[in-house]
């Protein structure tokens, strides 16, 4: 629905100057014809005018011979009954002198009359109220401010006449300047009664009609309003005639209620009812079109234009409604039919070529605004119509410079809108030709294609065929080779990436003469440098080492210090390789075998790393070596194996020569692992004895069931103090299996800690001799208990020292009782008795003594704890 406010520009035509004038002249004529017919002076006419002029001139005369005398009566009889229809009678002879002088051309005079008359008839109203031809002054009063364009007072007169004299006949004539009063103050109720009291004049129904018509659009109403329109359009042959005709505008105002009421699809077939010419059609549907792009209703907008042009394709508007439609199509951002149209505007137009330079500069201006724009919808948009405008350039003409440059900035455009595909077939037309973008566009062929290369994800070990994209990137690998102005090192990086896909792609045969030529002619370059190493890798790939060896070689003599240190590496790094293999097949071997061939690798690492003291491999050299030592020696016990020295050789060398090497660390914490397993005797841990500390931290981070076994790793390096602390804390863990051991231990403090307090007990004394001796036995018994629980343990050497200490406890008893004082009561024969009772007692404990001992030999023998 069509607002008031679109209807401004309307409005303040018809409230100007021209048009004030045009809608009171016929409501004043009255005033003037009855104030001829009316005077004093018709006496002074002698004869007939001879015509309009004439009669103008002698109207005049009469009046200016009549304003003094009005003038000298009022001011002679100021309370006169006819005081106020001399006011009445004074100011229609100044309103009417104005308009002589205003229609001379002496607007000044015109203009001081007008006051004239404006103030007697203030004054008029204001002292007079009951002046029964009020009604008439209040009519003139509001033309007098008409004439002065004070459009708000003679309305507010008009009202009061409406107000204080619903019946007067006045307001026939007022009825149009009431209904435009009202309109303007949108009172469209009050508007639209006086309209149909003024559409009673036929001279003026156009206009109204018309007036109505808007009420209607204000109100809300389009049916209502078109059918106002359509009483306009019905008057058009009559309205011509009287010179108010309005057909013009409700041809063009109708189509917005009907756009309403019929919506696009069925406005055309209503216009073609209810308007007879084709040219009033043709304006609706403009006037529609422009109404619609002004709101930015521009996909309906778009509708119309493109309707214009299928029903008057021979319009010399055609180019104007093409090029507006494509101005809608361009701010809903749909580039479907931008080609479409731009065809059309260069069949169109003879200038032809000025267009495609249009389209030209339209394409490169949205490119630039979505090149600035922040917001990524919108930046979308502009690239996308950039696209459009660019594609349809194309389609046209240009010098192949030219075009190959168009090509080139819709690639651009392609690519900033991740449209990959479509951006490296414009690259590729562009580099085809010889322009002053040709060497960019060459090398962004090159790039774009790279990103959709399929052959750069490619994850598996087997060979893959190139897809259709690899060809293509392939293809604009080599196109780029011969295009001047591409440098060197960009053809340089192009044949390695291509060498590089190959590669990607397990197609080493075709990889390989790319990388090899690249490594002998580029051999300083980053590309030669990286070839050389793929040149050797695929080599290596093969099995082929001693080419691995012979090509690091050859690179060698002609690079660079610094490249010739790299390939150095690079040779280390075919050496090592290998022995990788040799690890991997010995690593798939099982018993002895792979036993005999992880140590023949363990030992070419330890020889590699013998060789290369100075290389950067040395270190993880040695760990290898010194991880497949302990793979070796974990599997043969003992400490006279032949893994073990070597085992114990490389890892004295990286600890003491490459002690910084990240590797250090990791060997230092198996070594641990290794020793903690083996469960070695003290005696032979002493050359580790400075990572103490560092395992037991490694300790204190297992888990409380796993500690005991590096835990007594750590005892073995231990010395008293820091011994007894650990068994203290041995006595808290669990008692599992990798506790087991430092249980043992355990047990094996408390059986100490008993023969101690056992050998704290003396029989030295008759008085204590008694109850000392009963003491001992029963911590001999005690002693015998817990010696059995450490023996039961099965762990060698706690085992064998409990049994040592039981044994010694049971030697020291016998010792003990043969010692101890005999009481002096005791002689005689008692005294023998006694003595033969204390030897058998000693003799028995002596038994138990050697038994103890003798089961310690057997098992020392039988374990033989030297190799613990």
């Amino acid at each position: 629905m069509i607002s008031t406010e679109y209807n401004k520009g309307f409005l303040k035509s018809m409230v100007g100057p021209a048009g004030a004038k045009r809608l009171v002249i016929w409501g004043v004529v009255v005033a003037a014809l009855r104030l001829f017919t009316a005077t004093t002076f018709a006496d002074d006419i002698d004869k007939k005018p001879a015509n309009e002029a004439e009669k103008s001139l002698k109207l005049h005369e009469i009046r200016m011979r009549q304003i003094p005398l009005l003038e000298q009566f009022l001011t002679k009889y100021k309370d006169s009954p006819q005081t106020a229809d001399s006011l009445f009678r004074l100011a229609e002879a100044h309103y009417e002198t104005g308009k002589y002088f205003e229609a001379d051309g002496q607007h000044a005079v015109a203009s001081e009359h007008n006051q004239k008359a404006t103030k007697v008839l203030e004054e008029l109203r204001l002292h007079y109220p009951q002046y029964p031809r009020l009604d008439e002054a209040l009519f003139v009063l509001a033309n007098s401010y008409i004439e002065v364009q004070q459009m708000e007072k003679a309305g507010s007169f008009l009202s009061e006449i409406s107000e204080k004299f619903p019946k007067s006949p006045v307001l026939k004539q007022a009825s149009l300047l009431l209904g435009d009063y009202y309109f303007g103050k949108s009172q469209f109720p009050k508007a639209e009664y006086y309209y149909q009291t003024a559409a009673q004049d036929p001279k003026i129904q156009s206009y109204v009609y018309y007036k109505l018509a808007w009420v209607g659009l204000n109100l809300n109403q389009p049916a209502r309003a078109l059918q106002y329109f359509e009483k306009v359009l019905a008057l058009r042959s009559q309205a011509q005639n009287s010179g108010g005709d309005y057909t013009r505008e409700a041809a063009k105002e109708l189509i917005f209620p009907a756009l309403d009421v019929y919506k696009v699809t069925g406005v055309l077939a209503y216009l073609q009812k209810t308007l007879s010419d084709p040219e009033l059609i043709q304006v609706s549907l403009e006037t529609l079109a422009k109404g619609l792009m002004q709101r930015s209703d521009y996909s309906r907008s778009s509708e119309v234009y493109a309707m214009l042009q299928s029903n008057y394709p021979q319009s010399a508007q055609t180019e104007e409604w093409v090029a507006a439609q494509l101005k809608a199509e361009e701010a809903l951002g749909r580039t479907s039919q931008i080609g479409t149209l731009v065809a059309k505007l260069s069949s169109s137009s003879p200038g032809s070529t000025k267009v495609q330079s249009e389209v030209l500069n339209t394409a490169k201006k949205f490119h630039a605004e979505a090149q600035k724009a922040t917001d990524a919808n919108e930046k979308n948009r502009l690239f996308d119509l950039s696209i459009a405008y660019y594609k349809a350039f194309l389609q046209g003409s240009g010098t192949p410079d030219l075009t190959a440059q168009v090509h080139f900035y819709l690639g651009e455009a392609l690519y900033s809108r991740n449209r990959m595909t479509e951006a490296v077939s414009e690259y590729e037309q562009s580099a085809q030709v010889q322009s002053d973008v040709q060497a960019k566009a060459g090398w962004n062929w090159f790039l774009t294609a790279e990103k959709l290369a399929d052959g750069f994800h490619y994850q598996g070990k087997a060979l893959q065929a190139t897809s259709a994209n690899d060809e293509k990137y392939l293809a604009a690998a080599q196109g780029i080779q011969s295009i001047a102005g591409i440098t060197i090192d960009q053809k340089r990086k192009a044949s390695y990436q291509s060498a590089r896909l190959l590669y990607q792609l397990n197609d080493l045969e075709r990889a390989l003469p790319v990388f090899q030529a690249l490594a002998d002619r580029y051999s300083g370059s980053q590309e030669g440098k990286l070839s050389a190493q793929l040149v050797l890798d695929i080599y290596n790939l093969r099995g082929d080492f001693k080419n691995v060896a012979q090509y690091a070689k050859a690179y060698q003599a002609n690079a660079d210090s610094g490249t010739r240190a790299e390939l150095g590496q690079l040779e280390q790094k075919a050496l090592l390789k290998t022995i990788q293999n040799e690890e991997l097949s010995a690593k798939s071997a099982s018993g002895d075998a792979k036993l005999e061939a992880l140590s023949s690798v363990a030992e070419h690492y330890l020889e590699f790393a013998k060789s290369h003291p100075q290389s950067g491999l040395v270190d993880a050299a040695l760990w290898a070596s010194f991880q497949n030592f302990t793979i070796v020696a974990s599997e043969k016990a003992g400490t006279h194996d032949a893994a073990y020295p070597s085992m114990k050789a490389s890892f004295d060398l990286l600890t003491s020569k490459y002690a910084s090497s990240s590797f250090a660390p990791q060997a230092i914490a198996l070594m641990g692992k290794f020793l903690s397993q083996r469960k070695m005797q003290a005696k032979n841990l002493q050359d580790f004895a400075r990572y103490r500390g560092i395992w037991e931290a490694q300790m204190r981070k297992d888990p409380r069931e796993q500690r005991g076994a590096m835990g007594m790793l750590v005892y073995k390096l231990s010395g008293d103090r820091e011994r007894r602390l650990l068994l203290k804390e041995f006595a808290s863990l669990p008692n599992s299996e990798d506790n087991h051991e430092a249980y043992a231990y355990v047990q094996l403090e408390k059986v100490k800690a008993l023969r101690d307090k056992l050998d704290s007990v003396s029989l030295s004394s008759l008085k204590t001799l008694k109850k000392n001796t009963q003491m001992k036995i029963d911590l001999l018994d005690r002693l015998q208990v817990e010696v059995t629980k450490v023996v039961k343990l099965q762990i060698a050497a706690p085992a064998l020292e409990a049994l040592k200490v039981l044994g010694d406890g049971y030697m020291k008893m016998a010792s003990s009782m043969r010692s101890a004082p005999i009481p002096k009561s005791i002689v005689g024969d008692n005294l023998l008795k006694y003595k033969g009772i204390v030897s058998d007692a000693a003799a028995d404990f002596e038994t138990k003594g050697r038994e103890a001992q003798r089961l310690a030999d057997e098992k020392s023998k039988e374990i033989d704890l030297s190799s613990i």
